[in-house]
């Protein structure tokens, strides 16, 4: 049964990130303007939508293991969607399709229980006959074997899974997956465009992230990390830019370490939701950033962006802006913040990243045609076996 609202089924949201939140709201524009939904259904409570407009509560079981969830959504669940539509509920029957927004959940450093998730709903949804979509999103390397199982039962079960960095490629190349299915395209939220603030100055932007100090992704000890921030703002400062510390997105872990880091710099923590940190941005910033898609705005603004990663995401895209050089650890940085600083100032001063910026946002928009081609076609051929 397919409700009388067009509404996409979404998995992979999470409404802390600020980068899963410009995915979202990306999501909602296109799908708006190709005609195929109105809304979108995201399995999280309500309260948690607030900032994604219209967004509906979608009623899945929650497979890692909330037994009072489950019930809910089962028991819920049982009611026609007329009955629900008022309590802005989706049954997973009554959605188009499902659209998976993960940026990094099928991978082997969140571990099995995230991938086998993402992938069993990917199932349910196919054995429906209800088309699967997963956005471009890094995966790999699978070198555990249930990561790679349901690696390849995700894109089985997918109409396309778009992965969006050639790391990743590779590492479904070696899964064994049907590669007629994977292909690389670039993030989502290229295609969303703000424009850059008209009194632009010289800041320097410092955005932490707490998965670099978090023993499952990162081997950094808090106060080397919140040392080097601290250092970097302190130098930006000397170059004559003014110090600015954002939280992204994530938990309070986030909120933490840039507390401390605007503390020892005398300024406050700027909370921004991605749209208003991309209006933020201009081509006169210098960025240092921890969290993806922080970088990912700021280097579609056509700022100078040094990285301080976890994973090989962030190689990927510091590459594609001809930044490979300021793609670093904070070990490494530590040893020649000096020199860092006063390469990616003189840099950012010379104008130069933004014809990059302009170039690569062009390109990558034109490589996310075949995206949004796969989610029109949700609207043409939803429920036929």
């Amino acid at each position: 049964m397919v409700a009388t609202e067009r509404t996409l089924a979404v998995s992979g949201f999470w409404h802390a990130n600020a980068g899963s939140l410009l995915m979202a709201l990306t999501l909602q524009r296109k799908a708006a303007e190709l005609g195929v939904a109105d809304r979108l259904a995201v399995p999280t409570r309500r309260s948690r939508l607030a900032e994604v407009p219209h967004a509906r509560t979608l009623l899945l079981p929650n497979y890692a293991g909330n037994r009072l969830r489950n019930l809910a959504s089962t028991a819920l669940g049982a009611l026609p969607q007329t009955a629900l539509s008022p309590l802005g509920l989706v049954r997973p029957d009554a959605a188009l399709g499902l659209v998976d927004l993960s940026g990094f959940a099928i991978s082997d450093q969140w571990g099995p229980s995230k991938a086998e998730e993402r992938s069993q709903r990917a199932v349910e949804f196919a054995s429906r006959y209800q088309p699967v979509l997963f956005l471009p999103q890094s995966a790999g390397p699978f070198e555990d074997p249930r990561v790679r199982t349901a690696f390849v039962a995700a894109v089985s079960a997918a109409r396309r899974f778009f992965v969006r960095d050639e790391a990743s490629l590779e590492h479904a190349e070696r899964s064994g997956a049907d590669m007629s299915k994977v292909t690389s395209a670039p993030d989502v939220t290229f295609d969303c465009v703000v424009p850059p603030p008209q009194d632009a100055v010289p800041d320097l932007i410092l955005v932490p992230n707490e998965r670099l100090v978090t023993p499952e992704t990162g081997s950094v000890e808090v106060v080397t990390y919140v040392d080097l921030m601290i250092q970097l703002g302190q130098i930006g400062r000397q170059l004559g830019r003014k110090a600015r510390v954002v939280v992204h997105g994530g938990s309070g872990g986030d909120l933490d370490l840039a507390s401390r880091i605007a503390s020892a710099l005398e300024c406050r923590v700027e909370l921004l939701g991605p749209i208003a940190f991309k209006s933020s941005v201009g081509d006169r910033s210098v960025v240092v950033a921890s969290r993806f898609h922080a970088l990912l705005s700021s280097l579609a603004q056509g700022a100078s962006a040094m990285a301080l990663g976890w994973s090989h995401k962030y190689p990927m895209l510091m590459d594609q802006f001809g930044l490979s050089e300021f793609n670093t650890t904070p070990s490494k940085a530590l040893s020649t913040p000096e020199r860092l600083m006063g390469d990616l100032d003189d840099h950012a001063r010379s104008g130069a990243q933004r014809i990059v910026a302009q170039e690569q946002v062009r390109e990558a928009r034109a490589r996310l045609t075949d995206v949004w081609a796969e989610l029109a076609s949700f609207s043409s051929d939803v429920n036929n076996p």
